[in-house]
């Protein structure tokens, strides 16, 4: 490979600057005497390139390379910020939870990678990485999707459960008298739980 060029071999902090200058449609006779002008600048250019001067062939190579992948790497983190946020309002309106949104809108953003072909050897990976990460997503919510059916399956029996046995106890009459009796109430409780259910196993 050949060595990186002169902007390329200017600190991180810089290169970045530069390309927000670029971006924001700076032109070079803006950009090179404010770039040239910086210490650190000079400092790489004087040990590397026997001090000479970024200059507009120089700006013109990184604004058509580097720059040019700067860019595409921005909007694509542009692009996964807007449909995170688009997956919060859209679960916030439906009532659901961010996940549910963001995996459905990360299936269909998968999907149309899929279809289209729009992808190459390099980028295989990080798509079958998040088709993985959608299927775990996926068995972890059904996952809680059967517990929480079985609580509630659980509720209703005990609540079934409940009203059997208050129709059992509602005409018995020694619990009528435990009920009217002089005793404290947690006494009462206590009685008629025995009563009920027997000895508590766990005392």
């Amino acid at each position: 490979m050949p060595p990186p060029g002169k902007i390329a071999s200017l600190p991180h902090a810089i290169r970045q600057e530069v390309n927000m200058r670029l971006l924001n449609g700076e032109t070079s006779t803006r950009i090179l005497p404010w770039l040239n002008a910086l210490p650190d600048v000079k400092e790489v250019l004087d040990l590397r390139f026997s001090g000479a001067d970024v200059n507009d062939e120089n700006l013109s190579n990184w604004r058509q390379n580097q720059f040019r992948d700067w860019e595409r790497k921005r909007e694509k983190e542009e692009s996964i910020k807007t449909v995170a946020e688009y997956a919060s309002r859209l679960a916030h309106t439906a009532g659901s939870n961010m996940s549910a949104g963001a995996q459905a809108i990360a299936t269909g953003k998968i999907m149309e990678l899929l279809e289209a072909s729009a992808f190459d050897d390099e980028s295989l990976p990080d798509i079958i990485g998040a088709l993985t990460s959608l299927r775990q997503a996926d068995l972890r919510q059904l996952q809680l999707d059967q517990r929480t059916r079985s609580l509630d399956l659980a509720e209703a029996k005990f609540q079934r459960e409940t009203a059997d046995l208050f129709i059992k106890w509602y005409d018995n009459e020694e619990a009528k008298a435990v009920a009217a009796g002089k005793e404290e109430r947690t006494v009462k409780i206590e009685t008629l739980r025995q009563m009920m259910f027997g000895e508590n196993p766990y005392a």
